[in-house]
Parts: C-alpha cells; structure tokens; sequence
C-alpha cells in the first residue's frame, strides 16, 4: 500500500511539473492552471497516507511491544485447569479410541530459544 502511496506522490508531482510548463502558454493556462490545483492536491494526499500509514505501522509496533512485554496475570505457583467430560468413542482402521476426559490447563509455557515465559499459550492434555 504505500509503494502505490508513494507512486501516486511522484505522479502528482510529474503532473504538477507538466501543469507549471503548460502555465507559460498564453492559450493553455486554463489547463495549465487545473493540472497545477489537480497535482498539488494529489502530493498532499500522498504526503498524508504516507504519515497515515507510518502512524498505523507504529500503532501495530507499540502493540506487539505491550503484549511482549506483558507479564501472566497467575502466579507461578497457582495453575488455572478445567476438565470437560467427552465421551467421545470413534473407530478407525479396526481400532477403538474412547476419551473420556479432557482437561485443559493454564501453566506457564517457555520458549526453547529465549528460555523465557510465551504468554497466551495454553497447553491441552488429554486423559
């Protein structure tokens, strides 16, 4: 998006340019004049986006900086776990599979790499 952005700045500045040549014509400053008004409001909505769309990237920078840096609501020693019952039975291939229980728990889940806690993941283990 802001590559076209940008194009359309460097249009509106080439039609700028083109209505400024034509000004200097005594029977075309007409048409000089509206390519002139037409390109100097075209590289000021371009100028715009661009600071719109700089404005929003921040925007979604600062939101991935705040969720990164956001620390678990629980503490490392309490452990939030609820358990649903299925009883869910399916064959397949000459093979039955009854599950019974599911139990869903939140605990604290660490990066390999970083060796640091990954806030939002919460792991599934099945009885």
């Amino acid at each position: 998006m802001l590559l076209w952005i940008i194009l359309g700045g460097i249009l509106a500045f080439i039609l700028f340019v083109i209505g400024l040549v034509i000004l200097f014509f005594p029977k075309q400053r007409k048409v000089g004049a509206i390519l002139v008004g037409a390109g100097m409001i075209l590289m000021i909505a371009s100028i715009v986006g661009v600071f719109f769309h700089f404005k929003q990237l921040d925007d979604v920078n600062n939101k991935v900086l705040n969720y990164s840096a956001g620390k678990s609501t629980t503490e490392p020693g309490t452990q939030e776990a609820k358990t649903y019952q299925v009883n869910h039975k399916t064959t397949e291939n000459n093979i039955d599979l009854l599950v019974k229980t599911i139990k869903v728990e939140k605990k604290p889940v660490y990066s390999t790499m970083e060796q640091k806690e990954m806030p939002g993941v919460f792991p599934l283990s099945y009885l």
